[in-house]
């Protein structure tokens, strides 16, 4: 029987479907471009019978084209080809292997013309490049056995992978601030050993990282991660661009709130657009330490 409920034979799936964009943008029709930019790719599903099940194999493609706004504060456009490639054993939980790819084409607005970008690679199961304000690619890779759900977010400028978390990433922002101005919170506590990892940095790079340890059975369920800002609790908040208070020299002035099952909790100060583990409360039976910032 079939374990895993995420093996889908669709009949998209289960035909081999070619894929044709043709992407006559803006940009190039103001170059008096009379030629379109395409890109093609097919999708395909292998099944291969052996002694220990069905090994079924499938590689969706499919295009996008989406609007970013870019570090700069400046709209961008990408076109993005996304591969999601999975094997299935029907006999066994889990698949065997599972991988999203995703090559993306950038059209500046100064240049005017398709520039490939980067490629990224990462094991997961699905891919989303989320709403025109997100500045990041964001990877899934499904819990199995026990295992957490693990998203890896990839900053959309550059590829790079910036940030891991086993939460959605909690955000801070200043409003209408040219060019953004936004902080991002990871929490991380898929690596086992009663230990997670907290980060904090900008769309492209760290700013600070923390080891938790001691978080045990008792505090991985049901772990919620919200900020709090001059009445404001969630994610994410807005905060006040200027009159900032004695001794604030950044807008970034802020609490990070872990609240784990059984009420305890971890706060987190951010103050001057760092961790500052002086002023946080953490419980007796809780370890927080600094890491290095490669």
């Amino acid at each position: 029987m079939v374990h895993d409920s995420r093996i889908r034979l669709t009949l998209a799936q289960s035909v081999v479907a070619t894929l044709c964009v043709s992407l006559a943008t803006y940009a190039l029709t103001q170059t008096g471009s009379t030629q379109p930019w395409r890109q093609s790719a097919e999708s395909s599903i292998d099944v291969q019978k052996r002694s220990d099940g069905l090994y079924v194999s499938t590689k969706n493609q499919n295009f996008s084209f989406i609007e970013k706004t870019s570090s700069t504060g400046n709209p961008e456009w990408f076109a993005l080809k996304e591969t999601i490639a999975r094997t299935d054993n029907t006999y066994s939980d889990g698949p065997v292997s599972r991988e999203v790819t995703v090559q993306a084409w950038r059209w500046p607005p100064s240049e005017l013309k398709a520039q490939e970008s980067w490629t990224l690679h990462e094991e997961g199961d699905a891919g989303e490049s989320g709403d025109m304000g997100s500045p990041f690619y964001k990877v899934t890779k499904y819990g199995c056995c026990g295992e957490r759900t693990v998203y890896s977010y990839f900053a959309m400028d550059s590829g790079k992978r910036t940030y891991q978390s086993t939460l959605e990433l909690a955000e801070a922002f200043v409003l209408n601030a040219q060019p953004p101005k936004e902080r991002f919170v990871s929490y991380d506590d898929s690596m086992g050993n009663d230990k997670a990892l907290l980060t904090y940095g900008s769309r492209d790079h760290v700013i600070s990282k923390v080891e938790i340890a001691g978080i045990g059975s008792i505090y991985a369920p049901g772990t919620k991660i919200s900020l709090e800002y001059k009445g404001q609790v969630g994610s994410p908040v807005e905060l006040d661009n200027a009159n900032a208070k004695a001794g604030e020299t950044s807008p970034f002035n802020f609490v990070i709130v872990l609240q784990y099952f059984g009420g305890s909790q971890i706060r987190l100060a951010v103050h001057n657009d760092d961790l500052d583990l002086a002023s946080s409360s953490v419980p007796d039976d809780l370890v927080i330490s600094r890491l290095p910032v490669e």
